[in-house]
């Protein structure tokens, strides 16, 4: 089954392995837990701005630690600073603002400029140069999709959403992952694509406020994302990135549940 026309550092095909069910469905459970906590959002979406910035916040003050990502390689790596959430944009209330174009799933290549200059305060620009990713540690290094291909990510994400055989957060993992993998634009392209990952939950009706904090969970576990992520766009190794992303997701889902708690104190 082929989903991207052409691996990171290939100009060639690679297909997307069909999950274990035992993953599969560890995907739905996880799912049932991110519908659960959409409850306490669902009425009051003013509740979801800034939990970027509360995340990061705990996660420079706590230790948070979870031995299944921790088993992933670890790298000579720094993370950007989770600091970056505190001085950049509130993302939650420009998803939400903008809430009705994800529930039609209005995504698009102006969607993307739009969406890109709204999160960075500054006007986005699509990519006329090639990326390559420098080896860090002993994680080789690698090319994102050439430049005259990486607009190519709306079709691949048209033609992921088409099959109608992922659960809805698995499908919404594989569609940041292809937005990242084709990086189109010349910055803010890990924040469009978590929108993205919000946004398709909010179209297949899980959640109807973007509350997890996916952005800081990444950059806290950056050592560990840069493998399985390069696993996963160069060598076509999907399993190890979607199960390092439900690790992840989990993680996002209990601090969910902690700052409520605290929120509510």
């Amino acid at each position: 089954m082929a989903l991207l026309n052409r691996v990171a550092m290939r100009e060639d095909r690679f297909t997307l392995p069909e999950c274990s069910p035992h993953l599969t469905e560890r995907y739905c459970e996880l799912e049932s837990v991110v519908t659960s906590l959409n409850r306490y959002y669902e009425n009051a979406v003013w509740r979801s701005y800034g939990s970027e910035v509360r995340a990061s916040g705990l996660l420079q003050t706590v230790s948070l630690h979870d031995e299944r990502i921790a088993t992933h390689p670890r790298i000579s790596y720094r993370a950007p600073s989770l600091a970056t959430f505190q001085e950049r944009l509130c993302s939650e209330p420009v998803l939400v603002e903008r809430w009705e174009q994800f529930l039609d799933w209005q995504v698009n290549p102006e969607w993307a400029i739009e969406m890109g200059s709204k999160l960075l305060g500054e006007v986005a620009q699509f990519r006329n140069n090639e990326i390559v990713k420098p080896r860090m540690g002993h994680v080789a290094g690698w090319k994102y999709i050439n430049v005259e291909n990486s607009r190519l990510w709306h079709p691949e994400l048209k033609n992921v959403r088409a099959r109608r055989s992922f659960p809805p957060l698995l499908e919404a993992v594989i569609l940041y992952a292809v937005f990242v993998i084709f990086h189109p634009l010349k910055e803010g392209n890990g924040r469009v694509a978590r929108a993205i990952f919000h946004g398709n939950l909010a179209n297949r009706g899980v959640i109807s406020a973007p509350f997890l904090p996916l952005g800081p969970m990444i950059y806290h576990y950056g050592n560990s994302f840069t493998p399985a992520f390069r696993g996963m766009a160069q060598d076509g190794r999907w399993e190890e990135f979607l199960q390092f992303m439900l690790d992840l997701i989990e993680l996002c889902c209990q601090f969910t549940a902690l700052e409520r708690g605290i929120s509510e104190l």
